[in-house]
């Protein structure tokens, strides 16, 4: 068994401790240490990092009641060696303090909304937990106040070791999922939880929490937050960000909201009309197109509109498709091909008395394309422009084959 000197202590950083054992299995160098202060992963909250004598831990499991250490290189160890270890300490203290933020932001719902964590993640870029209930965008913002509160009144965090049996006297905020080795996590006289992570000495040290996002989760809710260092560095990209934009639009940080939410409408109405004029633009050509290839047929019955486009937006390429085809009048063929942002695609409508179907699988039997339609109307396409421009071509040639 590990002597697990983190749990009392989480503050010491280098330390010298005796090498237990040394596993190298797999590719993988494993130590272990009659004592150590390095956090293994668990309950939610990732292992500390550092080194042993100078070489880079990079992960920390406990199996058995040992705390394993892998370290990158094998190097010298051997058991009864006493080494010296060194704890990364900015991931310690970031970890430390984002843990202890979520035991504040866990019991501020639980014991003032009712509201219970039901899942707890942090990692060394995020830190969320899980509700089993949906609160209101104004409730978190009380919320976020509640627990900025709690940091500044300066609660102390402190770990009890008590019996089962005597656990009966304690208003847990969960039970412990363990029936001996108990250790609770008491934040002053308003919560106290089981718990076996790392947390700081004093609310205070946490210095500030902040709620980034909240999204929806199953029957409640997942919140993103973060604490200390983090959420400064967020705070001050978004004042960034909100000075910026403040800047570039000419108006009050405070005023800025309403002012973007005006340009977003006017471009919601700008939009509309743009694609009306679209619609009308694709109707006219479409309208040209019909009227030149009657004019220009060398078979007045089977006239063919045929445009390959790989130059204009493939928006607009498909309202002039749906323009062409919703003529009924218009009975000769109808071939588009053009460049899309999977690659490219080519529509036939096919002239009275061909079926596009059977085109299409003529053209599948040389050319790998996807796709599929009716007899009168095909679409194929694939990522490969010179694959459609070939088909596309062949297509051509087949209808034009026919009114020979």
């Amino acid at each position: 068994m590990t002597i697990k000197k983190y749990l009392d202590d989480a503050y010491t950083l280098a330390f010298n401790a005796v090498v237990s054992s040394v596993v190298s299995e797999g590719g993988q160098h494993w130590i272990s240490l009659e004592e150590t202060y390095f956090y293994p992963e668990g309950g939610g909250q990732p292992c500390d990092f550092g080194t042993i004598e100078g070489h880079l831990v990079e992960d920390v499991q406990v199996k058995n009641d040992i705390v394993y250490h892998r370290v990158a290189q094998p190097g010298s160890f051997a058991v009864g060696q006493r080494a010296f270890c060194q704890i990364d300490p900015e991931r310690r203290l970031d970890l430390m303090c984002q843990h202890s933020a979520q035991h504040i932001l866990s019991a501020v719902l639980e014991h003032q909304y009712k509201t219970h964590t039901v899942g707890f993640h942090l990692t060394a870029d995020n830190l969320t937990i899980d509700t089993d209930s949906v609160l209101t965008g104004d409730q978190w913002s009380l919320i976020e106040t509640e627990v900025n509160q709690w940091v500044r009144a300066s609660l102390s965090f402190s770990a009890l070791y008590p019996e089962s049996d005597d656990l009966q006297q304690f208003a847990l905020r969960k039970q412990p999922k363990v029936t001996e080795n108990i250790r609770l996590i008491a934040l002053g006289d308003r919560d106290i939880v089981p718990c076996g992570g790392t947390h700081v000495r004093h609310s205070g040290e946490i210095g500030l929490i902040k709620i980034d996002r909240i999204d929806k989760y199953k029957i409640g809710q997942r919140v993103f937050f973060c604490a200390g260092q983090r959420a400064i560095a967020a705070m001050q990209l978004e004042s960034h960000v909100s000075k910026a934009l403040s800047s570039r639009f000419s108006v009050p940080v405070h005023q800025l909201l309403a002012s973007l939410e005006q340009i977003l409408e006017k471009q919601k109405e700008l939009q509309w009309h743009y694609q009306l004029l679209i619609q009308e633009k694709a109707k006219l050509e479409a309208k040209a197109l019909i009227e030149a290839s009657k004019l220009t047929s060398l078979v007045p019955q089977s006239p063919i509109v045929a445009i390959w486009d790989d130059q204009r937006d493939a928006e607009y390429i498909k309202h002039l498709i749906g323009a062409l085809t919703a003529d009924k009048d218009y009975k000769g063929a109808i071939v588009i091909g053009y460049k899309d942002e999977k690659g490219a695609q080519f529509v036939l409508r096919a002239p009275s008395g061909l079926n596009a179907v059977e085109i299409l699988n003529t053209l599948k039997q040389v050319h790998p394309l996807r796709g599929g339609g009716s007899a009168e109307r095909i679409q194929a396409g694939s990522q490969d422009v010179n694959i459609v421009a070939a088909a596309y071509q062949q297509c051509l040639e087949i209808i034009e084959g026919t009114r020979e």
